[in-house]
């Protein structure tokens, strides 16, 4: 799953996963609305969808203003279960804040995403409706869950399609709500590059562990190479889980695989072991400082043991 031929990544357009996506393709794009909402007021909004990863995500960067200052941004993906078939959402918070969402069933030109989000302010079930209103326009609209039932809806709010520079966004340390319990993964912060093994070979490995969103998150990218190709390339976004009170990692792979992870409790200094299902497949992460630099260790549950998947040797790049 990992190595795949170079050629046929390199000239892949469209991911196995995009035809599950293809019919809410239409929200890909840059969009501007305005509105008032309760707790709010007026405030205007700036919305962008773009597909990544050979069309297996759309991930969608939302940013919320009032008074010409930021209040609110957070970064999503939409993607396919292909277990549940059908269209699930994950949203990161500027505050920390997770959404887990999924695809209710529809009619056409309409994406329906039920809920939950749950952070160190809020936590609420929700239903959000997008609905394409012209070839240009939609409106968003949102109901949250009170006493078993959705009521207090935000009004819907009209957007535009609009090509934009998004409003960058500076960081705000009195948002900085999680980071107190990912600070011990400061460890993985910088660029890392090395080798990786498989029982497909070896590969040329390439990451890097940047925080995000007010020091909330911390998001891995990672790109390996064989035979000077890029034959595997992802992204992962580590947060913390306030319900579950631990470590989540949620990782977004070239090929469509959705990883879900959760922190294992562990003694050792400077380590962060993750288990979790990628796909249908139950696995184990386990990353390492060394004395020379980083090590990672990719294990996959068979018939109910551990067994090395991939395994990396890493140095800090300069």
């Amino acid at each position: 799953m990992f190595l795949v031929a170079a050629t046929t990544l390199l000239l892949s357009q469209e991911g196995e996963n995009y035809p599950h996506l293809k019919r809410v393709e239409w929200v890909v794009g840059s969009w501007t609305g305005h509105g008032n909402a309760p707790g709010f007021g007026a405030f205007e909004d700036e919305f962008v969808l773009e597909w990544t990863y050979d069309k297996n995500f759309i991930k969608s960067t939302y940013i919320m203003k009032s008074g010409g200052k930021v209040i609110w941004t957070d970064t999503g993906f939409l993607g396919w279960d292909g277990e549940k078939k059908r269209i699930v959402g994950i949203n990161f918070g500027m505050d920390g804040t997770i959404g887990w969402g999924r695809e209710l069933e529809s009619e056409k030109d309409t994406l329906v995403v039920e809920g939950r989000t749950a952070g160190p302010v809020v936590k609420e079930e929700f239903r959000a409706v997008f609905r394409k209103t012209g070839e240009d326009t939609m409106t968003v609209s949102c109901e949250f869950k009170k006493n078993g039932k959705y009521g207090n809806s935000w009004p819907a709010i009209k957007y535009d399609r609009k090509k934009s520079e998004l409003t960058k966004v500076p960081d705000d340390p009195k948002a900085r709500l999680n980071y107190e319990h990912l600070k011990g993964l400061e460890f993985l912060s910088g660029r890392w590059t090395g080798k990786g093994e498989s029982v497909q070979g070896a590969f040329d490995f390439e990451t890097s562990y940047d925080w995000a969103l007010n020091k909330n998150f911390l998001v891995t990218t990672g790109t390996a190479r064989a035979m000077g190709q890029v034959v595997w390339t992802g992204t992962a976004w580590i947060g913390w889980d306030v319900d579950k009170k631990k470590i989540v990692w949620i990782g977004f792979s070239h090929d469509g695989t959705l990883f879900v992870g959760e922190a294992v409790e562990t003694k050792e200094k400077n380590t962060l072991v993750v288990e979790g299902t990628a796909g249908t497949q139950r696995m184990r992460r386990t990353l390492r400082r060394t004395e020379d630099g980083l090590s990672l260790l990719i294990e996959r549950d068979q018939e109910g043991a551990w067994v090395t998947d991939k395994k990396f040797a890493l140095t800090r790049a300069k």
